[in-house]
């Protein structure tokens, strides 16, 4: 059966004061318990709390938490978002020659290197692996940089320029697949490692 909120309280409940969020809190009471809320966040059926408290007191102080923490996370969301949109407005921010790398891996760590061959618009560019430097320091670790326009590939990969918000200037970044983002490189060699 599919949740829907209206599930979750007596038939007539109206929610409290959120405060501009997207938060959906409301007040009721059982026969077992009087004070009583549930929650809910955004477009979400599913609540996410649903509790009895032994007091007034303790129910508007867990309504007033969840609210605080939507707001918060609210203006940091506005934030980035308004971030994002300034730098995608303001053009690409790669260029040809560019390079990026990733670095994953599971008890290892592995580095590719891609080089920007390509920019065809303002929301995507052309990738090709390159081949890597190994220097290696210690007993199955090392460290690599990248042989730029020595490419492993024949054919460039079309992939979305994604704008990491996160740090104090945005930056750009690619989605290569599911287990890898390639951020721009600042030309230091980088640590690899394997144990296998």
């Amino acid at each position: 059966m599919a949740h829907k909120r209206e599930n979750y309280f007596p038939e007539g409940t109206e929610p409290i004061d959120s405060q501009g969020t997207d938060a959906a809190i409301y007040f009721y009471a059982t026969d077992q318990f009087e004070f009583c809320a549930v929650a809910f966040a955004g477009r979400a059926q599913k609540p996410l709390f649903q509790h009895w408290f032994p007091d007034a007191e303790g129910r508007q102080h867990k309504a007033q938490s969840l609210i605080d923490n939507r707001k918060t996370g609210m203006a940091y969301k506005a934030e980035h978002d308004a971030k994002r949109k300034a730098f995608q407005k303001s053009g690409p921010k790669v260029k040809v020659g560019d390079i990026f790398y990733t670095s994953w891996g599971y008890e290892q760590t592995n580095v590719d290197f891609y080089q920007v061959v390509g920019v065809p618009s303002t929301h995507f560019a052309l990738l090709r692996q390159l081949e890597r430097d190994f220097e290696p320091t210690e007993y199955m670790q090392g460290r690599v940089t990248p042989k730029k326009s020595e490419f492993l590939d024949k054919e460039a990969m079309r992939r979305k320029i994604l704008v990491n918000t996160h740090s104090s200037e945005p930056s750009p970044y690619f989605k290569i697949n599911d287990y890898a983002l390639a951020s721009p490189h600042d030309g230091r060699a980088l640590s690899v490692s394997s144990y296998h």
